[in-house]
């Protein structure tokens, strides 16, 4: 294989595992080390900076040795094809070796990738329980409200009453003037006494609902928060996995 050609295919494969080539001098060992032997051993004594750099030596090695040299030419064109041919079965080598750990770095990531998709359908799943468990409270909230409404209309009814008898009372004669005001009496306490325990019963409802809606309030906020910060990880892992195969396509 010659270098341009080997160039090609190291740049292509490159492209699917630029994640775990960080640094040009990563890039230019592992090029290096795919060479054949004898231009890789006339790279490595050179000073190589940049990968350019590398891959313009290792073309003058090839094109010095693809060149005759004196009267000897046949027989050191048999040593070099020879020689060729050994180094073309070490690049095949360190080809595929390149090769089958880029595979193994693209399945890590993958396998990485795949936990990471279990974690957020398990707090996927957290969020849903907590959304069912806000709603099972909204529905208490609701059924504590609808007693509320349905003690109200009692107590409307029983006031009703009262005004009834209030107005039935003040039909008699004097002789019924004293149970008249007894019985306002009996309504005014009663009254109070009702009022006192709606009151109370609010301020119990209020507190307990106040301290339910927060709890929930809390969980859902964390919840959302977690999730957010999931996703926002996940969506940027999977757009650098998807930028990395459609530059390798």
């Amino acid at each position: 294989m010659l270098v341009i050609e080997y160039e090609t295919e190291f740049n292509r494969k490159l492209q699917f595992a630029q994640r775990f080539v960080p640094s040009e001098k990563d890039t230019i060992n592992h090029f290096v080390n795919g060479l054949r032997r004898n231009i890789r051993e006339f790279v490595t004594n050179r000073d190589v900076p940049s990968f350019t750099k590398a891959v313009e030596n290792a073309r003058k090695r090839e094109h010095d040795l693809s060149l005759p040299d004196g009267s000897d030419v046949p027989e050191k064109r048999s040593r070099t094809l020879d020689s060729d041919r050994k180094e073309s079965d070490e690049e095949v080598i360190n080809s595929n070796k390149i090769k089958q750990e880029l595979v193994d770095k693209i399945r890590k990531a993958e396998n990485e990738l795949n936990a990471e998709r279990n974690v957020q359908r398990k707090k996927d799943d957290e969020l849903l329980e907590a959304e069912k468990r806000f709603v099972a409270g909204r529905k208490l909230l609701e059924k504590e409200k609808d007693k509320i409404i349905e003690a109200e209309k009692r107590f409307d009814a029983e006031r009703k009453v009262f005004e009834s008898k209030i107005k039935t009372l003040k039909l008699n004669t004097s002789l019924l003037s004293k149970q008249i005001s007894d019985s306002e009496q009996v309504f005014i306490l009663e009254r109070a006494k009702f009022d006192k325990e709606k009151k109370k019963f609010e301020e119990e409802r209020l507190s307990k609902n106040s301290k339910l809606f927060d709890n929930i309030v809390q969980k859902k906020k964390a919840l959302d928060e977690e999730k957010l910060s999931i996703l926002l990880v996940s969506g940027l892992k999977l757009s650098i996995l998807f930028v990395s195969l459609k530059a390798g396509r």
